[in-house]
């Protein structure tokens, strides 16, 4: 089973050991061959502080936890677009609608690549682990990791 966790419910977890330790809940995963699903919401929100200049040193710990765990990755940002183009096409070609998986194989696929680019700077990167990802973002902006307040009502 995948199990997707809120981001509120994956942070207790590895960092704050609520409402189990991250080393119960891995053995749990196993046991039962479950999985995490991570997301590009809920893993920047695990790395939010990061947007408000925490070193990276700190959330490095929760990100190698996390990591250690049984994981599959959705890429939910452009769920709703693949869904009506696979409709699209469908009806276009009179075939039957064939669902797009919106599973892809690490976390650095979740990202929208740059439309003027073919695909992520990221592709041919061998064992990029989730904490690698992480610090290379924060690298050039912090800023992915803050709260998508640009929705909110400006005073």
């Amino acid at each position: 089973m995948r199990i997707l966790l809120d981001s509120r419910d994956l942070i207790n977890i590895v960092e704050h050991s609520r409402p189990v330790a991250a080393t119960a809940f891995d053995a749990y995963l196993r046991a039962g061959n479950h999985q995490i699903v991570l997301s590009f919401t809920n893993v920047r929100e695990l790395s939010g502080p990061l947007a408000v200049s925490v070193e990276f040193l700190r959330l490095r710990p929760f990100l190698q936890a996390l990591e250690r765990m049984p994981l599959a990755y959705l890429k939910e940002t452009t769920i709703i677009g693949t869904e009506i183009q696979a409709a699209a096409k469908a009806f276009v070609e009179g075939t039957e609608y064939q669902s797009p998986s919106p599973s892809v194989p690490r976390w650095d696929h979740v990202l929208v690549v740059d439309p003027r680019r073919q695909k992520l700077a990221t592709e041919n990167w061998v064992n990029f682990r989730l904490d690698e990802i992480i610090f290379y973002i924060s690298r050039v902006s912090r800023r992915i990791f803050a709260p998508p307040d640009q929705h909110l009502a400006r005073r």
